[in-house]
């Protein structure tokens, strides 16, 4: 072992022993214990480590409150002890953890194959049939997927069909496996879309190879998805994503978490002053700042313009306050040059927790926006914990909130849309992105109801409701002066845009187009429609 890894194990060995003073063990110290492996363990080379742990808490009782015997737990986190004890160190990967999904009935090969996978770290789920591999697949959301296929083997067909589309959009590769191998049945699976197909007794070492450089090059295309081009920190679309994922994890557990929400302080000053350069360099080291100064489990995200989103897991809103307050007391001190001057930056901040009140994303950051609405107006330069009593949207943080809504049923078309639009900014407005696969799911939605602009970039044809029967229902609702539709077409001559125009239509364009001209199309819209009012 290397020293960080001596130092963890003994950290843990340490933990471990001290809890054998106690009569019994709480099972939040345990969790604690072993998100703590899960988390650590991967990042100092002791990934089988982490796979253990993240097993070992799938097993956890949704009860949180419950107390462990001695007997009970040791025999409990005994594998993880022996693991330390062995010494084995897997052979380090330069990849996070990764699932597997194997669907295959041949028990001798899917023996093998798990065998061999798991000892290079990755985990392995196995499913005998596509249909025990269906939920499977929607139900663990794997990293890669592979599958056995005869020959004109409909099932298997039916299979890679039904996931397909989710495939995509999780980034998750593809690779059948073909036996008896044919050209015929290979280049059937590339026409339906898999990622790679190969004969299924290709070496195992051979397809572990395979398997890594296909997770390589995913892992490659998630991180430019879900990240900020300028400030290389986590963008908006992947706050959302990890906000639920927290909130799944609160309704398990009950362990608390906070949101922080950032606005730099007189930003347009700055690029009023300094000019553009200078700005995109403020918002950079803000961003450098706040990844260097945070804990290590806190993630950053740019929410849009100066504003920037921390998740903190496992804090509560004073503690929240406590670490954002380090920051900001650190960050003031940052000295900033320009070719006129040198100056120094602050930034104001709200902070909110989950609760039992709290029940979505979309309201933890309205709070924590409303707490740094109060403080922006009353001491710059703060931190403020969202209090229900004295907090509240203001009518005029309505008109500064945008929402955008993608209505695609093309899964490619919503994931570059949303990633674009995520780049968004605009000053001194938070923009949201979100996406729908069909007009019905928007409507029934209540993102709709919320107090902003919104604005509807829809497809035309749709196979459950068309673009058109959308836009009517939605020009019926309350609030339609509020919400700009954006029609997107494939054909020129399409009646349905002049259609779509009578019937109240923003704008449209027309497929194929360039993000780059969609994004200033939005921006001009939001500009428009604000002047409206």
């Amino acid at each position: 072992m290397d020293t960080y890894q001596t130092i963890f194990s003994e950290r843990i060995r340490v933990q471990v022993n001290s809890w054998g003073k106690q009569k019994d063990l709480a099972q939040e110290d345990l969790y604690h214990l072993l998100h703590t492996i899960k988390g650590t363990a991967a990042t100092i080379g002791l990934e089988g480590l982490s796979v253990e742990a993240e097993r070992l808490i799938g097993l956890l009782s949704q009860e949180n409150n419950q107390r462990w015997p001695e007997s009970k737990w040791r025999e409990f986190v005994t594998p993880l002890l022996l693991l330390l004890t062995s010494g084995v160190i897997p052979r380090k990967r330069t990849l996070p953890s990764a699932k597997l999904l194997l669907i295959d009935r041949d028990p001798e090969f899917v023996s093998l194959f798990k065998d061999y996978m798991e000892a290079k770290g990755y985990t392995v789920l196995i499913a005998a049939s596509s249909k025990r591999g269906i939920p499977l697949f929607y139900d663990e959301k794997p990293n890669y997927v592979c599958f056995s296929i005869r020959k004109d083997a409909d099932d298997e067909m039916h299979f890679f069909e039904t996931i397909k589309e989710a495939t995509f959009g999780l980034l998750s590769p593809t690779l059948g496996l073909i036996d008896p191998f044919s050209d015929d049945t290979q280049q059937k699976l590339y026409r339906l879309g898999v990622t790679d197909a190969i004969p299924k007794h290709t070496a195992l070492a051979t397809i572990d190879a395979l398997i890594e450089n296909r997770l390589h090059l995913a892992f490659r295309l998630r991180t430019q998805v879900t990240t900020d081009p300028l400030t290389k920190v986590f963008n908006r679309a992947f706050l959302f994503e990890n906000l639920e994922q927290q909130k799944q994890q609160w309704l398990t557990h009950t362990i608390p978490y906070s949101i922080a929400m950032i606005d730099l302080d007189n930003f347009k000053q700055v690029n009023d002053t300094h000019g553009h350069l200078v700005g995109d360099e403020v918002l950079i080291r803000a961003a450098e700042h706040l990844k260097e100064h945070l804990r290590q489990e806190d993630r950053v995200f740019r929410y849009g313009g100066e504003e920037f989103t921390i998740l903190l897991p496992m804090t509560t809103a004073k503690e929240a306050k406590q670490v954002i307050e380090r920051v900001l007391f650190h960050y003031r001190n940052t000295l900033f040059e320009s070719a006129h001057a040198s100056f120094f930056s602050s930034f104001t901040a709200g902070v909110t927790e989950m609760t039992s009140g709290s029940t979505t994303s979309e309201q933890l950051l309205a709070e924590a926006d409303a707490a740094l609405y109060r403080g922006k107006h009353t001491t710059k330069g703060s931190v403020s914990i969202f209090q229900a009593d004295i907090d509240s949207l203001q009518p005029e943080q309505s008109d500064k909130h945008v929402v955008i809504s993608v209505v695609d049923d093309d899964p490619i078309i919503r994931r570059l849309l949303t990633s674009k639009l995520s780049q968004l900014s605009l000053q001194h407005h938070g923009v949201e992105v979100h996406s729908f696969d069909s007009g019905p799911r928007l409507l029934r939605d209540q993102l709709l109801d919320r107090n902003a602009q919104h604005i509807v970039l829809l497809d035309g044809v749709m196979p459950e409701m068309d673009g058109v029967e959308v836009l009517k229902t939605l020009r019926q609702r309350p609030n339609s002066a509020t919400i700009a539709v954006v029609m997107l077409t494939g054909r020129k001559t399409d009646t349905s845009i002049i259609q779509a125009l009578q019937l109240g239509a923003d704008d449209y364009m027309t497929k194929p187009f360039s993000p780059d001209e969609l994004l200033a199309r939005v921006q001009r819209l939001i500009r428009r429609t604000k002047e409206r009012k």
